[in-house]
């Protein structure tokens, strides 16, 4: 069932998907060959970077620029950690690779939102570390999928209609992930290092900065967004329009 929805709208989309890289230098609006109006399927936004880089801010800042344009929903590829066993030893847990994550759901509910249906899913809960939360969503314009593992899977790549990369030095991303997990998870300071060193870290230099190969747009995470935002919301709103 997964392989059929999910083949089914790459073999529709294909067709379309010549010139949906940007150029360097291009024009906002002119550089897709595609339409998305009338009912055709919604834009896939895709937004990558490194842990902490300001992926899911700017995200929310695209959403609230575009609630007049068109209805937006935003994923997280965090929503789509399998389930930890109990007594799992969190420590070691390594929530930073590939592996943590159901890939195959995760292109599974992305198709179906393409297909413009309405899916409820089934999202991990870090409080809990089970997949007990749920998000009802309904038919949209625009998707916006954001997180680390956002590029990683080729077949949710190729339905992308832009592919925003993040790019946050290190340094910031890894004093926010130190303000951002302890207040929000009651890690340690020695907690959050342990994992930087061991698990962050060697994604990032190993899958995370390579993928920054595969985006049209590059957007620095230590300066305000407003150009940035402005850039991104003419673009969509052109395709939409």
């Amino acid at each position: 069932m997964r392989d059929s929805i999910v083949h089914r709208i790459i073999r529709d989309n294909r067709q379309q998907s010549v010139g949906r890289r940007i150029p360097a230098g291009a024009q906002t609006g002119n550089c897709h060959n595609s339409n998305y109006r009338d009912g055709e399927i919604p834009m896939l936004i895709l937004i990558c970077g490194g842990s902490c880089a300001g992926k899911s801010r700017f995200a929310l800042r695209l959403k609230k620029s575009l609630s007049e344009a068109a209805p937006v929903v935003i994923l997280s590829t965090d929503m789509f950690y399998t389930e930890i066993p109990p007594h799992t030893n969190l420590r070691e847990h390594n929530f930073d690779t590939p592996g943590s994550v159901d890939i195959a759901y995760m292109i599974e509910c992305c198709a179906k939102i393409l297909s413009r249906q309405s899916v409820d899913i089934h999202t991990f809960e870090f409080k809990t570390h089970s997949r007990s939360g749920s998000m009802h969503v309904p038919v949209c314009d625009v998707l916006i999928l954001e997180g680390i593992f956002a590029f990683y899977s080729e077949e949710i790549r190729n339905l992308a209609s832009l592919r925003i990369f993040i790019d946050t030095g290190e340094q910031v991303r890894h004093q926010r992930r130190y303000q951002h997990y302890s207040q929000k998870l009651g890690q340690s300071d020695e907690f959050i290092e342990f994992k930087i060193r061991t698990q962050e870290k060697p994604l990032f230099d190993s899958v995370i900065m390579p993928s920054k190969n595969e985006a049209d747009l590059i957007i620095s995470g230590e300066r305000p967004f407003d150009k940035a935002i402005k850039c991104v919301r003419a673009f969509i709103s052109a395709e939409l329009s």
